[in-house]
């Protein structure tokens, strides 16, 4: 699986992470819902959100993006994750303070979009 493309919907963009996200990244996960029902350790630290910005984001065999508003407000973080030829699977989460709005959604849509477009 190639690297992370530039998406873009009427209201959302997803992009590869950058180090600007940590900060919101380390925000969104200290939500007991997101430690709850992610792989993520707990508790999580700025260390590990460095981590995933500069190392996991861009492992081999997934496309992993920061979710942001076109106005450039974070949303989530959302992956994909190769699982052999021609099968993935779709990692995402979304900060409390987003939620309930369909960013989610959108982002499940677009990210289909660019693996069948690519595969």
């Amino acid at each position: 699986m190639s690297e992370a493309p530039n998406l873009t919907t009427p209201r959302l963009r997803l992009r590869p992470p950058e180090d600007r996200d940590i900060d919101p990244i380390v925000e969104a996960c200290q939500d007991p819902g997101i430690q709850r029902f992610t792989l993520l350790p707990s508790p999580f630290t700025r260390a590990d959100a460095e981590k995933f910005v500069r190392e996991i984001s861009r492992a081999e065999g997934s496309r992993v993006w920061t979710i942001e508003l076109l106005d450039g407000g974070f949303v989530g973080v959302a992956g994909l994750h190769s699982r052999g030829e021609g099968v993935a699977s779709l990692g995402y989460w979304c900060a409390a303070w987003q939620r309930g709005r369909g960013s989610i959604w959108k982002t499940t849509e677009a990210s289909e979009f660019s693996a069948r477009r690519r595969a």
